[in-house]
C-alpha cells in the first residue's frame, strides 16, 4: 500500500504511476485530496517507478522504489 500526503497548496487533480519504460501503470483522479491511499500490491512488482502528481497549472514527478 502506498500512502501519499499531498500539499494543500498543490490542489492535485490526478496521480499517475509510470514504470521505467514510461508505460502508464496507474491513473487516479484525486480532486484536491491531501491524503491518498493506493493499493499498489496488485499493480507494482519490485522495481523503480515514477509518480507524477498533476494539477491544473503544472506537474511534479518523484521516483518510487519498490523492494
Amino acid at each position: 500500500i502506498l500512502y501519499l500526503n499531498l500539499s494543500e497548496n498543490n490542489k492535485a487533480s490526478n496521480i499517475e504511476i509510470y514504470n521505467v519504460l514510461g508505460v502508464l501503470i496507474h491513473n487516479e483522479k484525486v480532486n484536491g485530496r491531501t491524503q491518498v491511499q493506493l493499493n499498489t500490491s496488485a499493480m507494482l512488482t519490485k522495481g523503480v517507478y515514477f509518480v507524477k502528481v498533476k494539477n491544473n497549472a503544472n506537474s511534479h514527478i518523484e521516483q518510487l522504489v519498490v523492494k
